[in-house]
Formats: structure tokens, C-alpha cells, sequence
């Protein structure tokens, strides 16, 4: 169990991940405000370059990954909607080239 003083849960997690092995896709929407663009740096920053970990930002999507223009708020996920097909497709890439 991680016990290290931690400004919130992420911080375990990016803890976590620096001493994992395994393969990691990290997709980031760039209109979520929960999970901000200043968090996806700090996983880039946990995980570095380490081969196996394939980290991908998607400029009009939000923590959904639903597209969208301008800043994202709570009522657009009220909307109706599908994850983005580039989200569904680099997933299943990642998948299927085994990292």
C-alpha cells in the first residue's frame, strides 16, 4: 500500500506507474477540466519516455472523449453523445500491437 504524503489520488497513481513494467496508454482529452492538461504533463513527467507507455492529448476533447469547441462544462455531459472514433481507434491499435 502507497503511504507517501500525496497532494490527492493521481499523485498514488502517478507513484504507481513510475514503478510499473507493464504497457500504458495515457489518451487525454484537452477540454476535460477535471483532469487537466497540467496532470497529463505530470504523467508524462512520472513516466517519462519509457518505452511500452504511448501517451496521446486530443485538442477538441472532453473527459468524455466527446467532442466539443471552447472551454467544456458539467451540462455537456448531459448531451447525448460516443467517444471520439480516433480515441476507439487508437485504442484497439494499441491493443492489437501488443506493447
Amino acid at each position: 500500500r502507497d503511504v507517501a504524503p500525496s497532494r490527492g489520488l493521481g499523485d498514488v497513481y502517478k507513484r504507481q506507474a513510475q514503478r510499473l513494467t507493464l504497457p500504458m496508454l495515457i489518451l487525454q482529452g484537452e477540454r476535460d477540466y477535471q483532469v487537466t492538461m497540467d496532470d497529463y504533463r505530470a504523467w508524462r513527467e512520472a513516466v517519462g519516455n519509457r518505452q511500452g507507455v504511448v501517451m496521446k492529448s486530443y485538442p477538441s476533447l472532453n473527459h468524455l472523449f466527446m467532442s466539443g469547441e471552447g472551454a467544456s462544462m458539467p451540462e455537456e455531459y448531459q448531451t447525448p453523445g460516443h467517444v471520439a472514433e480516433e480515441v476507439m481507434d487508437d485504442i484497439a491499435n494499441f491493443i492489437l500491437s501488443g506493447k
